[in-house]
């Protein structure tokens, strides 16, 4: 566009997951608590109303606490069985009882269609005080249905029966023209918190690793002074070439013909940390920015998880510009 208004390099995919988890892989509330300072850290990608306290959308996702949930089934007057409780977390329309109760019902028959045991429904608590007038005027009836498999199925079976039971119930809610009504997680072992809000500051606890992957390339020095030497962080190029992120971009105009990923420990800088692993990625004569970077992806995935792997089973450790895996 002329005046410089619009470039399509300006167009990006999602800016990435923040990934924090415990070495030793017990559940703590450290850990959501942490993922909540990741979210914290990125408040910038989204976009805030005029009131300064209604944003486009914030969520986190957690892995369902099983203690926790069987405690509120007991106090429904049921006895939960060994097997693992099951989690829907649903929006319903929050000044349309009708409408409301529709809702449930459409829920529940679904869920009991595909051989569940309903527990009950719970209302987790919220705090209205902390959101925008836009967000208050427009904001759902927050419900969480719990319930367990009835007929035994594997982990594998059991989640893709909760999928294609939330698509049902999503099809039938549309058929219905239920207004306000969203299913945000249907299963027993992922559960998420979403709304339009912004992320609120919360204290800093001690996590053993924290994976950015690919986002945050700039996380300030309090983030640093807490978690420095334990961050690390994906570049879509050979460190350390090309930093910033045009790496791609800038691989062709250079015309390499190696570029690739790398994992690196994040430090002040931007791409300059510690190099942990790397990972090449051959220049093809026909590629364009979006067809490197894509390959770029893949190989990113393969490596993060298998390099992250090492890290949680060995550990790693920096000595002066290397960082080395096994402790």
């Amino acid at each position: 566009m002329d005046g410089h208004a619009y470039d399509p390099e300006y167009e990006h995919d999602a800016c990435g997951v923040g990934l924090v988890a415990a070495l030793d892989g017990k559940p703590r509330r450290e850990i959501v608590e942490m993922g909540i300072e990741a979210l914290k850290n990125v408040w910038h990608r989204g976009a805030v109303d005029a009131d300064g306290k209604t944003g486009d959308g914030a969520g986190i996702r957690v892995e369902v606490p099983q203690d926790f949930f069987r405690e509120h089934v007991t106090r429904t007057g049921h006895n939960p069985t060994d097997d693992p409780i099951c989690v829907g977390q649903i929006f319903l329309p929050r000044t349309d009882f009708a409408a409301q109760e529709a809702a449930r019902t459409l829920v529940e028959t679904e869920v009991l269609h595909f051989g569940f045991y309903i527990y009950g429904w719970r209302q987790p608590p919220v705090d209205v005080t902390v959101i925008g007038q836009k967000a208050k005027d427009t904001r759902p009836a927050i419900e969480q249905i719990m319930f367990r498999d009835g007929i035994g199925r594997s982990p594998e079976e059991l989640e893709r029966a909760l999928y294609i039971c939330r698509r049902r119930i999503e099809r039938r809610a549309r058929e219905a023209a239920i207004p306000s009504f969203y299913v945000c997680s249907l299963s027993h072992s992922s559960l998420i918190y979403k709304g339009m809000f912004l992320a609120e500051q919360v204290a800093a606890y001690e996590p053993d690793l924290v994976v950015l992957a690919g986002f945050m390339k700039l996380v300030g020095s309090a983030f640093l002074a807490a978690f420095g030497g334990r961050t690390v962080n994906t570049h879509p190029a050979l460190s350390p070439s090309f930093p910033g992120m045009h790496g791609p971009r800038d691989a062709l105009e250079y015309g390499v013909k190696v570029t690739g990923c790398t994992l690196f420990v994040v430090d002040e800088g931007v791409d300059t940390g510690v190099i942990l692993a790397q990972s090449t990625v051959p220049v093809e004569d026909d590629d364009d920015v979006e067809s490197l970077h894509e390959r770029i992806k893949v190989a990113e995935r393969g490596m993060l998880v298998d390099t992250v792997g090492r890290m949680a089973r060995e550990g790693f450790r920096v000595e002066g510009r290397r960082g080395i895996l096994g402790g």
